[in-house]
């Protein structure tokens, strides 16, 4: 279950920034969670309630936002999205990694870079393509009380 160090990596991201900024409470965050690294959220969400205790974040109140994934060839200028090509790749990906729990993933949930070896323009078949949106984990937003 890596969702609890990137739930680290959020928290530790948010006391940063609360620090330099003289921050003595984090009313609300907004966290975007690129649609390819398939996260669970809500395993995210139990890691930085539980890691954020007697912290400037222990009381925020946090939301998510799934960033859906949309690719464009640069051969043919196609464009496509995650969505309609994930049941391919999990028929075609013959490598799967087994979690804690015995279930299977594609090991892009744990290497989101590998999408540029598993996947290819549909259109022109093309591997040479950009990821316009829906790539890792960001905070796009932070309300917070200042002390003067």
């Amino acid at each position: 279950m890596h969702e609890w160090s990137i739930a680290e990596g959020i928290i530790d991201s948010v006391l940063s920034f609360a620090s330099e900024k003289n921050v003595k409470e984090i009313k609300e965050i907004m966290v975007a969670v690129g649609e390819i690294s398939q996260l669970d959220i809500g395993i995210i969400d139990e890691a930085i309630k539980l890691l954020s205790k007697g912290t400037v974040l222990e009381n925020t109140v946090i939301h998510y936002k799934v960033e859906p994934a949309v690719f464009t060839c640069r051969k043919c200028g196609s464009e496509w999205s995650f969505t309609s090509m994930k049941e391919q790749l999990e028929n075609e990906v013959d490598v799967k990694i087994k979690d804690t729990g015995g279930e299977e993933d594609l090991p892009l949930h744990y290497l989101p870079g590998l999408i540029y070896i598993y996947m290819q323009c549909p259109s022109c078949g093309s591997r040479d393509f950009e990821i316009k949106s829906g790539f890792g984990v960001k905070i796009s937003k932070i309300v917070a009380v200042v002390d003067k």
